[in-house]
C-alpha cells in the first residue's frame, strides 16, 4: 500500500490536492484522517457545525454512517471511540489493504505535523515502508495565504495582516525544515502552479512516489474521495471547479506587508525552487 501524506498550513489547498490525488488510479482520498479520528476535534466540531445538514456528509454525497468507505469506520472515529490515534491509524491501514487490495494508494490530508512524524516514525508498526509514504508539502503564496485569512475573519488591518504573515513563515518554516530531513519523499505543492497546471501536478507526483498509472484525464471526474473532514464548500459543491483566485493582488496592505516581510519572500522562493 501506498500512503500519501499533504502536509502544510490550513488555508493551503489541501483538500483540492486531496481531491486531484484521489483521480489517480487505485487512490482513495480520504480527507483529514487525524481530525476524524480526534474525540476534541469532533466534539468541537458537531457543537459549532452540528445544525447543518451537511454536517456529517462524505464527499461522495452520503452520511458517514452510509459511505461505502468510513461507515465501517465509523465505530473509530472521535464520536464514538477514545482508541489513540496509532491504533486507529493502524486499523484504517488494515481496513483499506482487505477493502481495496495492497495496491491501494491512500491519499491523507489531515496536515499534521505532529501525525506524519509519528507515522513515518513507527512505519514498520502500521505495515508500512519508508518508500511506501509520500508527503506532499501543500504551500500558498504568503499574499494569498493572507487573502484567505482576511475573508475568514473579516480584518483587512495592517496588523492582522501581518499576523498571518508571521503564523504563515513560522508554521511553513518547520515544515520545511522537517521536509528537508525527508527529501527523498517529498513533494513541495504550490497552490497557484497547482491550480495552473493541475496535470504537471500529478504527474510529479507519481513520479516522486514511484507510482504506476495510465494517462491521467482530468476532463473526467473520476475521483475516488471520500472526505469526510475537509472544505465542505468545496468538496460537496465546487470540486469539479478548479480556479486560481488572485483577489490578493487588489488589497494594498497586503502589497505592503509583504514588500516589508523579507523572511516570508525568501522562503517562498526557496519553497518555488525546490
Amino acid at each position: 500500500m501506498k500512503f500519501i501524506y499533504i502536509l502544510g498550513l490550513e488555508h493551503s489547498g489541501s483538500t483540492l490536492t486531496n481531491h486531484l490525488l484521489s483521480r489517480l488510479p487505485d487512490s482513495i482520498g480520504i480527507g483529514e484522517a487525524t481530525q476524524f479520528f480526534s474525540p476534541k476535534h469532533m466534539k468541537y466540531y458537531m457543537n459549532r457545525w452540528g445544525e447543518y445538514d451537511d454536517v456529517r456528509v462524505c464527499s461522495c454525497l452520503k452520511d458517514w454512517s452510509d459511505c461505502d468507505f468510513w461507515s465501517e469506520l465509523e465505530p473509530i472515529n472521535g464520536l464514538s471511540s477514545n482508541i489513540d490515534i496509532k491504533g486507529k491509524y493502524r486499523q484504517l491501514f488494515n481496513y483499506v489493504i482487505k477493502k481495496y487490495s495492497n495496491d491501494a494508494v491512500v491519499v491523507d490530508s489531515s496536515k499534521s505535523l505532529q501525525t506524519i512524524s509519528m507515522l513515518c516514525e513507527q512505519a514498520e508498526f502500521f505495515g508500512l515502508r519508508d518508500a511506501d509514504i509520500h508527503i506532499v508539502f501543500a504551500v500558498k503564496d504568503p499574499r494569498e495565504f493572507a487573502m484567505s485569512v482576511i475573508r475568514k475573519n473579516q480584518k483587512k488591518s495592517l496588523l492582522s495582516i501581518l499576523r498571518a504573515f508571521n503564523w504563515w513563515y513560522s508554521t511553513n518554516q518547520k515544515i520545511f525544515d522537517y521536509c528537508l530531513e525527508r527529501k527523498h519523499m517529498v513533494t513541495i505543492s504550490c497552490y497557484s502552479e497547482l491550480c495552473n497546471q493541475p496535470l504537471e501536478f500529478l504527474e510529479l507526483v507519481t513520479k516522486n512516489a514511484n507510482i504506476n498509472h495510465d494517462v491521467i484525464d482530468l476532463t473526467k471526474n473520476n475521483s475516488k474521495s471520500h472526505i469526510a473532514m475537509g472544505n465542505k464548500n468545496f468538496v460537496l459543491r465546487n470540486s469539479d471547479v478548479i480556479r486560481y483566485d488572485d483577489e490578493w493582488r487588489s488589497v494594498w496592505q497586503i502589497h505592503l506587508i509583504a514588500f516589508v516581510h523579507f523572511s516570508a519572500r525568501k522562503l517562498y522562493q526557496k519553497l518555488r525552487t525546490k
